[in-house]
C-alpha cells in the first residue's frame, strides 16, 4: 500500500519510492539532443520544474524554444506518472512569471481512479526509443487523426491535419529558413585518403 512518504523527500534526503518513479518517467523524456535541459525541486507537496540554461545549445537554439519544447515532454511525462500512481497532477505553467526559470509547478492532487488509457501511457514511457528511419507511405487512419486532434485539444493545443498544398507550403517554409540559416555549407573535415577508398553508402 502506498503510504504519504512515499510521495516526498525523507529525512534522510532519500525519494519516496513514488516520488522516485515519477521523476525517473519525467528524465526520461526526449529532449534536444538528448541535452535534458531541466533541474526538477521536490517540495512536500509535489515538484517545481526549472530551465537549465547551461544546457541550452546556443547556436540551434539561440531563444531557448527547444528548452521550453523539452520540458514540455518531462512535464507530461511527470503528470501522467503521477496520474498512473493515482494522484491528480495540478499544473501551473509559469508560476512566476514568463522571465522566470521556474517553468511549472506540480501539485499532487487528490485520489484519482487510474484509468486504462493512462496505464498504458504511464508502461509506455520507458519503451520509449530513438526513430531516425526515413517517414513510410503508409496513410494514418481518419479515426487515429481524429484521436490525436482530440488529444490535443484535452492539453489546450491545436493539431491541425495539413491538406498536400499546406504541406508543400510549409516544406517550402522550411527550406527557406535552412537556407538563410546556413547560408555557406560546412566543408568536409578530411577526403579520401587514397584513390582506392571505397565510396561511402549513402544514407
Amino acid at each position: 500500500m502506498v503510504s504519504f512518504a512515499d510521495w516526498r523527500v525523507g529525512d534522510d534526503g532519500r525519494l519516496g519510492a513514488v516520488l522516485h518513479d515519477c521523476l525517473g518517467a519525467a528524465t526520461a523524456a526526449p529532449s534536444i539532443h538528448n541535452t535534458q535541459p531541466w533541474r526538477f525541486r521536490p517540495r512536500a507537496d509535489g515538484v517545481d520544474i526549472f530551465a537549465d540554461h547551461t544546457r541550452r545549445l546556443g547556436v540551434v537554439d539561440p531563444s531557448g524554444r527547444e528548452v521550453l519544447i523539452s520540458i514540455g515532454a518531462a512535464l507530461l511525462n511527470l503528470r501522467i506518472a503521477v496520474l498512473a500512481h493515482g494522484r491528480t497532477p495540478l499544473t501551473q505553467l509559469l508560476p512566476d512569471g514568463a522571465d522566470a526559470d521556474r517553468i511549472a509547478q506540480v501539485t499532487f492532487g487528490r485520489p484519482v481512479h487510474v484509468s486504462e488509457t493512462v496505464r498504458m501511457l504511464g508502461q509506455a514511457i520507458p519503451r520509449r526509443r530513438t526513430n531516425r528511419r526515413p517517414f513510410s507511405n503508409a496513410t494514418i487512419p481518419r479515426e487515429v487523426l481524429a484521436e490525436l486532434i482530440d488529444s490535443a485539444a484535452t492539453e489546450g493545443g491545436r493539431l491541425t491535419v495539413a491538406d498536400p498544398g499546406t504541406r508543400e507550403a510549409v516544406l517550402s517554409l522550411v527550406r527557406l529558413a535552412e537556407k538563410r540559416e546556413r547560408p555557406r555549407a560546412v566543408p568536409p573535415l578530411a577526403g579520401p585518403t587514397a584513390a582506392s577508398d571505397p565510396p561511402r553508402p549513402s544514407c
